[in-house]
């Protein structure tokens, strides 16, 4: 935990705030609140300022194929790509947001007797998967659709080819 605190400098306060916020919550939200600051120590996410000024431009100009792979090419060849750790930037709002809505979800799943407090830290709990942007609200959208789908399915396993479909439609 100090040595997440410590990398986040400046961005301390945000993640003492989600301490704080579940000082007096259930013991499960606390524990996976510490546990989440304690493991964002080496996560991180790539920024690409290329990519960036591409998806701002793109924002304003429907593209044909080509315009958009001229236009890539440009703003690559003086792309900037960088890391940036986790821990200096995310808000006490999304982690906060991200807790809430993975323990509700796993807590109230029928299921949950198969997932152990351990391996909903380690493959719920995680607001990413690898070093893609962090979108705040994904776990919400994702939530509130595959709610609909799975309602009422008791076996985790069973749930696998509903939730594989739905990924290969989105």
């Amino acid at each position: 935990m100090t040595q997440t605190l410590d990398i986040a400098g400046a961005n301390q306060s945000e993640l003492l705030e989600v301490l704080d916020h579940y000082s007096a919550k259930d013991s499960v939200y606390q524990k996976a609140a510490h546990f989440l600051i304690t493991n964002m120590k080496g996560h991180m996410g790539i920024k690409s300022t290329a990519l960036d000024s591409l998806i701002v431009l793109a924002k304003f100009k429907n593209y044909s194929d080509s315009e958009f792979r001229s236009l890539w090419t440009k703003l690559s060849q003086s792309d900037y790509v960088y890391k940036i750790e986790d821990a200096k930037i995310m808000s006490a709002k999304d982690i906060i947001d991200n807790i809430d809505v993975a323990v509700e979800t796993w807590m109230n799943t029928p299921w949950r007797d198969s997932v152990s407090f351990e391996l909903f830290c380690n493959y719920i709990l995680p607001y990413r998967v690898a070093e893609e942007e962090f979108v705040p609200g994904w776990r919400q959208y994702f939530k509130v659709h595959l709610d609909k789908l799975l309602i009422g399915e008791k076996s985790l396993s069973r749930n696998l080819f509903p939730l594989s479909l739905f990924c290969n439609q989105t």
